[in-house]
Formats: structure tokens, C-alpha cells, sequence
């Protein structure tokens, strides 16, 4: 197990550029959790608080609120007397749950969101999706990793904040389905960006015509796939000729 010396060395913050977001807690808790999903902070590391202040010279207070939120995430771990700790990535069946979950919250939310969707939303979606698209994951493939998933995260916030429902968007932002879901998904994904991008083209097609049984199906779809890669059966034939 990893002491505070070790992870702050592993995450040197001369070397790391924390993504422009709201407020110096977000900053901590993205910069956190992508180091997580990217599997430059192992599980079972000891995040220590005193450390991490250290690391991004600013008080513990800051650090005890992005741990906070990483807990309710479930990214991390808090043991009493000792402190947080990364938490070990789902199993198999955790995986399986965590999809089921996923499919009925996104569905439900997309069937409140296309009451509400406009042109200027469907062009919003289609340059996140071109923005993946340009992506070119032969020159600093991580860095390119960490971009494609906060866009498929925004493209995915989008779904959901269409809705207008504040609980939606919050229940989707405390429990960062999308990350913990590329924690297992971390090796495949440049096997999966193509699909995924194609995925996105076709939801957002159901959802300019407002075929809400159309859009429900091609998100869930979408959202299984993921599952299918971790379990080992790849795409299917049909998602296969997308690719």
C-alpha cells in the first residue's frame, strides 16, 4: 500500500495541469478522479489529506471536500483511523449492476430531456461528438484518453440536464456513472471511441426527430456495449460493421 510520499511522487503537481472547472474544489476532485480511472493512483493507495495539500499547495479544507465527494462516488474509501484510500475497481457483477443502474436512470432522464430539446441542444451534442472524432489518440494517447472520456462525460451530462430536473443532474453528478464505468474499461478504449462516437450520431438522430422509443433503445444500447468488452464478448456483429 502506497504511503502519502509515494502517491504525491506518482502525481507530481509540477508535472500535472488541473482542467479549468468552477471552483479549486472541482479542480481537486477532477484531477482526482481521472487520476483514479487512468490508474495512475492504484487501489489500496493512501490518499493522504496533509500530502495532497502539500501537492497542490492549498489548505486541507479544499482536500477534505473533493475526498467528500470522491467517497459519494464510491471512487474512494474511508477507513476509520486511517484515512481514505482508492477503491478497488468493480467486479464483474458490481459491473453488471452498475449498467443496469446506469440504463434505467439515462433512459428515464431522456424521456423528460426530449420534451425539451432544441436544434441549438442537438448542435451542442454534435460538436462534442466531433470534437471525439478529431481526436488523435497516436500522439500522447493518455492525455487524448482523458479528453475523449470528459467529452463522453459532457455528451452524457447533456442527456441528462436536458431533463431539467435538478435531481437528474445531481444524482448523475454524485455518482459519476460514466467514470467509474472506464475504470474497467480503460484498456479497450481506443477499440471502443469509433463506436461509441457512431453510438452518440444515432441517439442524437432519434432525438431530433423526438422518437423517444428509438432514442431509449440506442442509449441503452450504447450503454451495454461497455459491458460487453468487460465480460469479453466484444461488439457485436452489428456494432461491428459501425466501427
Amino acid at each position: 500500500m502506497k504511503r502519502p510520499s509515494a502517491v504525491a511522487a506518482k502525481m507530481s503537481a509540477g508535472n500535472r495541469k488541473i482542467s479549468e472547472v468552477a471552483s479549486l474544489v472541482d479542480r481537486i476532485f477532477v484531477d482526482l478522479r481521472d487520476a483514479i480511472v487512468d490508474g495512475e493512483l492504484e487501489p489500496g493507495s493512501h490518499l493522504s489529506i496533509k500530502a495532497l495539500a502539500e501537492m497542490y499547495d492549498v489548505s486541507v479544507i479544499p482536500i477534505r471536500e473533493a475526498l467528500a465527494r470522491l467517497l459519494s462516488t464510491e471512487l474512494v474509501t474511508m477507513e476509520a483511523n486511517r484515512g481514505y484510500f482508492v477503491s478497488e475497481g468493480p467486479t464483474e457483477e458490481e459491473y453488471r449492476q452498475l449498467v443496469a443502474a446506469r440504463c434505467a436512470f439515462e433512459v428515464l432522464a431522456l424521456s423528460e430531456s426530449i420534451k425539451h430539446i432544441t436544434a441549438a441542444d442537438v448542435a451542442e451534442m454534435r460538436k462534442l461528438n466531433d470534437k471525439m472524432r478529431r481526436l488523435d489518440f497516436s500522439k500522447s494517447p493518455n492525455k487524448k484518453a482523458r479528453i475523449w472520456r470528459q467529452l463522453n462525460w459532457a455528451f452524457h451530462f447533456k442527456l441528462v440536464a436536458l431533463s431539467k430536473n435538478k435531481y437528474f443532474i445531481k444524482i448523475h453528478d454524485d455518482l459519476q456513472f460514466d467514470f467509474k464505468m472506464w475504470r474497467n474499461l480503460a484498456d479497450t478504449q481506443q477499440g471502443m471511441d469509433a463506436l461509441a462516437i457512431q453510438q452518440h450520431d444515432s441517439v442524437v438522430d432519434a432525438l431530433e426527430r423526438r422518437d423517444v422509443e428509438e432514442a431509449s433503445r440506442l442509449l441503452r444500447e450504447h450503454i451495454e456495449t461497455g459491458l460487453r468488452y468487460v465480460v469479453g464478448t466484444g461488439a457485436t456483429e452489428q456494432e461491428s460493421a459501425l466501427q
